[in-house]
């Protein structure tokens, strides 16, 4: 009786074969979500090597849970669907064009599939970025951290365009060495259209290699001067003085002189007095000797300065005065010119000198 039941045809197919489909469909839902992690952690243990002293299991599992679901979702349907065979005369009818259901749905599952295993691999680069990207923070290697998210980019990019060059070869059926063979033909006529985003992927690559600066340095040309934020894809963000955020194509900071300030170690710094040109020149002298004396006893500037009587301008003294603060962080200069400055004040009031004209400080 029981076998007679099995062996009833419905739709081209035994009642067994319907059981198997179910049977195998209920227990990969059931079991999917714990084989996701365990084929998760066994894939870790590829990776365990590079990691170094530090572990990250539950990063890893995170990213890849998910994708893995997707794939063995699809494997079970795909194991289930095979236990039974659809009626050849069942079609899907799309404009003049029709389909037979079974084709179409073996089509979505290699679809399905491919997507699966690409998700895969993005996620294991998006592993391998953040460990490297962790490695980087505790060495405190800011231009290695620029290297990994850049060359992280190019790589997941190669990635899905080979994903989908293989379903469209897979899927549709398209011959791939003619559509390649088209794209390198029309691909001269794109690249023409794209001659800037090209040349600032080339000039990404330039500051990675060459590196001319790194996140954090000061930098200067002739329109440009800020702290370096992020060396991206095709563009660099500089934070200028002014705080603003500026975006400059890679192209053009390759193409300009650039003075990395960061990089001297140093600042330099200019202050310009205009004094009454009545002021005696005992007195005048005496200013500049006890600004010098102040510059020499602050610890924080180099032994290299000046202070001199440089001018008479529009009857005005003019003492110059240049002096190194020995660091390239501009907070620090910014407290040693402003404490220099006090002092400098002082020594102008304990002299009864007058100051005419305006006072003119650059910092460089």
């Amino acid at each position: 009786m029981l076998l007679n039941i099995l062996e009833k045809q419905i739709w081209g197919n035994s009642v067994e074969s319907y059981l198997w489909m179910w049977g195998i469909l209920l227990t990969g839902f059931i079991f999917k979500k714990y084989c996701a992690g365990f084929l998760s952690r066994q894939l870790y243990r590829t990776f365990k090597k590079k990691v170094g002293n530090k572990q990250y299991p539950t990063e890893f599992v995170n990213l890849l849970r998910s994708p893995f679901e997707l794939l063995l979702l699809v494997i079970i349907i795909m194991l289930a669907f095979d236990r039974i065979d659809l009626p050849v005369d069942w079609t899907l009818k799309f404009g003049k064009s029709t389909y037979i259901i079974e084709q179409v749905i073996v089509s979505i599952g290699k679809f399905i599939l491919i997507i699966a295993i690409t998700w895969i691999v993005l996620r294991s680069a998006d592993f391998t970025a953040f460990v490297l990207l962790e490695a980087a923070k505790l060495h405190h290697d800011y231009n290695g951290e620029q290297v990994v998210k850049f060359f992280k980019d190019i790589i997941k990019v190669f990635i899905g365009i080979f994903s989908i060059l293989v379903i469209l070869g897979s899927v549709l059926g398209m011959d791939i060495t003619s559509l390649i063979t088209g794209l390198g033909i029309s691909g001269l006529a794109i690249a023409l259209a794209a001659q800037d985003t090209i040349a600032n992927l080339i000039g990404s690559i330039v500051i990675f290699l060459d590196k001319p600066f790194t996140v954090g340095d000061l930098i200067e040309s002739d329109k440009i001067k800020g702290v370096v934020e992020e060396v991206g894809f095709r563009s660099t963000k500089i934070r200028t003085m002014e705080k603003t955020l500026l975006t400059v194509p890679n192209k053009k900071l390759v193409d300009t002189a650039l003075n990395n300030i960061s990089r001297a170690g140093i600042r330099r710094v200019k202050t310009i007095l205009n004094i009454e040109a009545n002021t005696k020149h005992d007195v005048v002298k005496q200013l500049i000797d006890e600004i010098k004396n102040k510059i020499d006893q602050n610890g924080e500037t180099s032994e290299n300065h000046q202070v001199t009587f440089s001018d008479i301008i529009d009857n005005n003294i003019q003492i110059t005065i240049v002096y190194f603060v020995l660091t390239a962080d501009l907070d620090t200069a910014a407290h040693v010119k402003e404490e220099l400055n006090y002092k400098f004040l002082h020594i102008i009031e304990k002299l009864g000198v007058v100051l005419s004209g305006n006072i003119i400080t650059t910092k460089e």
